[in-house]
C-alpha cells in the first residue's frame, strides 16, 4: 500500500516568554495538507478552534499568528474539530503524520487525551525538522523560515 503524508501546522495560544500570565497552550488553528506518495498535493484542511480555558488571545499571540479574536470566537471547540478532522482523513489509509518538530504532534495528543478523543493518526510520524537536518547535514536548531 502506498503512503499518504499529512503535513500539519498547528497554531496555539501563546504568550511572551516572561509573561506572568502564561498558561498551557491550546490549539487555535489546525492546518493540514495531504500529499500522495510522490508528494503531490491531494487536498488541504484549515479550521480555527475556540480555546476553552483561555478564550481571549494575548496581543503577542495575535501578532505572531495573525489570528484574530473574532476568528477564534466564531470557531468550534477542539472536541468538535478533531473528530471533523479525523473524518476528513477517513477516506485514506497509511497516513503518515508530518510536522516541523514535535510540538504539533505532542499538542494534538495532549488535547485528544484531555477530551478523551481518539488521536487521528497511527504511530507513523515524520519530524520534518529532524529529517531536514539529517539530509542536509544541518543543525536541528534551524528554524522553518530559514529552512
Amino acid at each position: 500500500m502506498k503512503n499518504i503524508y499529512c503535513v500539519i501546522d498547528l497554531e496555539a495560544t501563546c504568550w511572551e516568554r516572561d509573561d506572568v500570565n502564561k498558561q498551557p497552550h491550546e490549539i487555535i488553528e489546525i492546518g493540514a495538507v495531504l500529499l500522495d506518495e510522490n508528494f503531490n498535493y491531494i487536498k488541504e484542511y484549515s479550521q480555527f478552534v475556540k480555546p476553552q480555558d483561555n478564550p481571549i488571545l494575548s496581543e503577542y499571540c495575535k501578532d505572531l499568528t495573525t489570528i484574530t479574536q473574532k476568528d477564534v470566537d466564531n470557531a468550534p471547540p477542539i472536541f468538535e474539530v478533531i473528530p471533523q478532522f479525523a473524518e476528513w482523513l477517513a477516506p485514506y489509509e497509511n497516513v503518515i503524520f508530518c510536522s516541523w518538530g514535535n510540538f504539533d504532534k505532542n499538542q494534538m495528543q495532549k488535547e485528544c487525551d484531555r477530551y478523551l478523543l481518539e488521536f487521528p493518526f497511527d504511530e507513523a510520524f515524520i519530524n520534518i525538522k529532524e529529517k531536514y537536518a539529517e539530509v542536509l547535514h544541518r543543525s536541528k536548531k534551524t528554524g522553518l523560515r530559514k529552512a
